[in-house]
């Protein structure tokens, strides 16, 4: 996937999503401080209200312009993301529950 940002906001990026309450979310989006950012957003089954969590303690601040690989890893109940933005590849993250993104979990 090739983007260019049209709009501050709008991010892009890799999901693994069952519904509202129950995804995993790489996101490449603006930071008004760091420019291109990557970002997670989970919300593990939080029902009613769908709360997103941020498993980043900040995001991680990207090159300005290039190509970004984003890359998902599910073992069992372990879900891994990866990004390269032209410097290999790195995880981005914990190790995120996968399990919940089913009809099992509730």
């Amino acid at each position: 996937l090739l983007f260019t940002f049209m709009f501050i906001g709008f991010p892009a990026g890799l999901t693994l999503y069952y519904n509202r309450h129950k995804l995993h979310f790489l996101a490449i989006t603006h930071d008004a401080r760091l420019g291109r950012v990557a970002t997670l957003m989970s919300c593990p089954g939080d029902w009613p209200d769908a709360k997103l969590s941020f498993p980043l303690a900040a995001p991680i601040a990207l090159p300005g312009t290039g190509p970004v690989r984003l890359a998902a890893d599910v073992d069992g109940a372990r879900l891994r993301f990866s990004l390269d933005a032209g410097d290999g590849w790195r995880q981005v993250g914990p190790d995120l529950d996968a399990s919940v993104v089913s009809d099992e979990a509730g």
